[in-house]
């Protein structure tokens, strides 16, 4: 029980249009892309002393935050935004996550620049929402990565695992 005179949200005065399980700022999307990053964090190794992390897409900022708190370095890219770039500017990386984009040519420019940047048997970890197209998203990550599998599905979301080959051809 809730202690008399605390507001519903738990000490927050939410719209009276928020409802459970949908963030209060009422954005659909939003709430996928917290949801999504949740499911990954969640499948992710919780010590990432001394790793080098590429962070992809991640519109929450709440990835690279917690990879940070776990130790991991940490370099962000993100294709839209204020930080946009077009390529990563970052050296080699150990490991990649990648949110999934909404678009299949630009998860495949995703994988590439990400392949790119990693070392041989770096990890790719890609998550995303199953209406969004994860479920399929695997076939283009096997294009690229090794050992790809499904490591975790909740909440509607999948996370997708590879390993970065020692080559690949035409990268």
């Amino acid at each position: 029980p809730r202690p008399t005179g605390t507001p519903r949200g738990g000490g927050i005065d939410l719209p009276s249009r928020a409802t459970p399980g949908r963030f209060f700022l009422g954005s659909p999307v939003h709430d996928r892309d917290t949801t999504a990053a949740d499911v990954l964090l969640g499948a992710l190794p919780q010590v990432l002393t001394d790793r080098r992390v590429l962070v992809v897409g991640d519109t929450t900022g709440k990835v690279a935050l917690s990879l940070r708190v776990r130790g991991a370095e940490v370099s962000v890219w993100n294709r839209a935004g204020a930080d946009a770039l077009s390529w990563p500017e970052t050296g080699e990386q150990d490991l990649a996550v990648v949110r999934l984009p909404r678009d299949k040519g630009e998860l495949d420019m995703a994988l590439h620049a990400v392949a790119a940047q990693l070392v041989p048997g770096g990890e790719l970890w890609l998550s995303g929402a199953n209406d969004e197209g994860i479920k399929s998203a695997d076939k283009r990550v096997a294009a690229l990565f090794s050992d790809v599998e499904t490591v975790d599905i909740r909440r509607r979301c999948r996370v997708v695992f590879g390993r970065r080959p020692a080559r690949i051809e035409g990268l």
